[in-house]
């Protein structure tokens, strides 16, 4: 049998301070490196093999675009009917992870909105979640993160990705 070994998530401090001093050959910029090592989600191997610059800066458009996404949909106006739209295009798993990465998002401003000191996962601080937290509330969060979950499910279960999107719409 094997043995289970749990080991818990290290901080973004602790693996930005070991790439910086272990491997020089990782030239991406501050900025960068600390949304690759968000990304990361507190794993070391998984920051390091993400930190190179093209990584990085795909990563950093797929954060960006989630962060697009999340907004439209606390907006829910007539540009984020646009913006949906928009992942019509796109591929179930590319949804599914702008999806993903929407609830991340969601789920640091409903910790935030509760306690400025909580831990996150998308945001690097309170302060770069400031203006969103701020604009709503935690009844609109947990509206809009509810659809996603719902619509995450359905994308698992085979849905169609457009009728998925339009859910959200409907729903959020």
């Amino acid at each position: 049998r094997a043995q289970i070994l749990r080991t818990n998530r290290l901080s973004s401090h602790t693996i930005y301070d070991y790439i910086r001093k272990n491997r020089p050959d990782i030239k991406t910029d501050d900025e960068k490196l600390q949304s690759v090592i968000m990304a990361s989600g507190g794993s070391l191997g998984y920051a390091m093999d993400m930190a190179d610059a093209k990584s990085s800066d795909m990563i950093l458009q797929k954060r960006s675009k989630a962060l697009e996404l999340t907004s439209a949909l606390l907006t829910n106006d007539a540009d984020a009917v646009a913006f949906i739209s928009s992942f019509s295009t796109s591929t179930r798993d590319e949804i599914k992870e702008a999806l993903t990465l929407s609830l991340d998002i969601l789920g640091d401003l409903m910790a935030l909105k509760r306690d400025r000191g909580a831990t996150t996962y998308f945001f690097s601080s309170a302060d770069d979640a400031e203006e969103l937290i701020s604009r709503y509330s935690l009844l609109k969060l947990t509206q809009v993160y509810d659809a996603l979950c719902i619509a995450l499910s359905d994308l698992n279960s085979n849905a169609s990705s457009g009728a998925v999107l339009m859910s959200i719409l409907i729903s959020s």
